[in-house]
């Protein structure tokens, strides 16, 4: 088509309150226009009504030429994914867990038939084809072992390896339009320069994407024009030089100054004695045919009082796994954990209840965590705080939120809920698995320097799990770096970033450190 795929003007979403409120928007075939902006700015809302899933109004609204202004239920389940492909943020809860990946692919592909050139949907594939179909979108979008992923379900894969399952699934009918949210949340700085590629490739074969983002690099990567939005509105818009090399605003100054690769941790507390050790761990899990993948190889990883320890590789590397290992909320195959001196990871599990305040956990999706029912205060009272308001203050929260329940609150409200829950037992140790990948860059930028304030005042330990050497940099004073279950480099992080010696390190690094103007992100 010649005109825009997308052209919307004045659109309004209202829930208790306005979220959207007036939002022009114009998407040509072979553009991308990315959507940033704070926590709460209403991003995923609108992704969302783009494609039919929240009630809106609008004074003009047309999707390929048609008015979509009248479309009922019928039209927009029609036009969702043939017409407009949807990338979620959560993946988890996109893919049916009870379904194998190449089963959702699959359906994608049998239900949301591609358009031929004619415009009518093509013929229904045969089996044959469509499981070639599937392994060349697993393939498309990185996934690795195509063959082997497709017949897993999403339980069974790593977070990033669930996001690439869930792109390729929007891609299987080749729409028009495409609206990635957050599409590189969950992946490790190579994977997601992969994936932004990928958006690159579609953008230059015609199709027209909107790209949310609350990562300024990828946007700069791969947009043409970019909006800002703030509290529903569009408060700044143009090329991506204009807004991210000379923004006027003041929402997009401080955006892009919250984007800036951070400093290192500053000035903590000397590493004191071993806290948490783990000789040789091992971990295998089983694979569809009776084969076994081995998530955790032959590590050795040691925690001493008051140090930060990350965690970095890429996705399916074996980081989340060895967390699991070292809180004991997996048993190793082979080798040990110890806590303090004492056995850990065998130790039956009634003596280990007695120390589990000791090592507590941040989980990356903390709204999933919390029993929906309780209110923030409940919450904390059951992780055993005497002092809600104490703690929510220790963490920088209003105490007037104890009294709201979890979903009400923004993702770094609810990520500083997470923190102070696992902070109520006053552990020696927190695990953090990607506690800051859903957060925008500013909320980012103050979880961040809490954990480092944490770490200086109370003298906690820190595992840090992250795909963003970004993070790892701003809070770690050591990194392992982990590649197919084994640990390929480790040391200083200051050391390892300024000189990597596994080629591995050195592609993390070139993929985070993208360039503005010279200027490091």
């Amino acid at each position: 088509m010649t005109g825009p795929v997308l052209d919307v003007r004045g659109l309004r979403v209202a829930f208790d309150r306005p979220v959207l409120r007036g939002v022009d928007l114009r998407i040509a075939p072979g553009e991308c226009v990315a959507v940033v902006g704070g926590s709460g700015a209403g991003k995923s809302v609108l992704a969302r009504a783009l494609v039919g899933l929240e009630p809106s109004g609008s004074e003009h609204f047309r999707l390929l030429g048609r008015d979509a202004r009248g479309f009922g239920a019928r039209q927009w389940r029609s036009a969702r994914g043939r017409d407009v492909g949807l990338v979620l943020q959560d993946a988890l809860g996109s893919l049916d867990p009870l379904r194998t990946v190449g089963a959702e692919v699959a359906e994608a592909i049998a239900i949301r038939r591609p358009r031929d050139g004619s415009g009518r949907p093509d013929p229904r594939l045969p089996r044959a084809r469509r499981d070639a179909r599937v392994r060349e979108l697993l393939t498309r979008v990185g996934l690795p072992e195509p063959e082997l992923r497709a017949r897993q379900r999403s339980g069974q894969l790593s977070g990033g390896m669930r996001q690439r399952a869930l792109i390729a699934a929007a891609l299987a009918a080749a729409p028009p339009l495409l609206i990635a949210d957050e599409p590189t949340t969950a992946l490790d700085a190579t994977v997601a320069a992969r994936v932004l590629g990928l958006l690159a490739g579609l953008r230059d074969a015609g199709t027209a994407i909107l790209l949310i983002s609350h990562d300024l690099a990828a946007v700069s990567r791969v947009a043409d024009r970019v909006l800002v939005l703030d509290d529903g509105l569009v408060v700044e818009s143009g090329t991506v030089a204009e807004v991210v090399g000379a923004p006027r605003h003041e929402v997009t100054r401080r955006l892009v100054a919250a984007a800036r690769l951070p400093e290192g941790p500053g000035p903590v507390p000397e590493p004191g004695e071993p806290v948490l050790v783990g000789r040789g761990l091992r971990r295998q899990f089983p694979l569809p045919g009776g084969a076994t993948v081995t998530a955790v190889d032959d590590v050795d990883v040691e925690l001493r009082a008051g140090e930060a320890l990350g965690l970095v590789g890429e996705s399916g590397s074996g980081k989340t796994t060895l967390a699991r290992l070292l809180l004991a909320a997996d048993t190793p195959d082979a080798g040990t954990v110890e806590l303090d001196g004492g056995p850990w990871s065998g130790a039956p599990e009634s003596r280990r209840r007695a120390r589990r305040s000791a090592i507590r956990w941040v989980p990356q999706d903390p709204l999933g965590s919390m029993d929906p029912r309780l209110t923030v205060g409940a919450v904390l009272r059951d992780a055993g705080a005497r002092d809600v308001d104490a703690l929510l203050r220790r963490v920088h929260l209003d105490p007037a939120l104890a009294a709201r329940r979890p979903r009400t609150l923004s993702g770094g409200q609810r990520q500083r809920v997470a923190i102070a829950r696992a902070l109520a037992a006053e552990p020696r140790v927190l695990v953090l698995d990607e506690p800051v990948s859903a957060l925008d860059v500013q909320v980012q930028a103050a979880v961040l320097d809490l954990l480092v304030e944490l770490r200086r005042e109370t003298g906690v330990c820190l595992v840090l799990v992250s795909h963003d050497l970004g993070v790892i940099r701003r809070v770690c004073d050591r990194v392992l770096v982990m590649s197919r279950g084994r640990v390929v480099e480790s040391g200083p992080v200051a050391e390892v970033f300024a000189a990597p010696r596994e080629p591995l390190t050195r592609e993390l690094l070139a993929a985070r450190g993208l360039s503005i103007d010279g200027a490091a992100w």
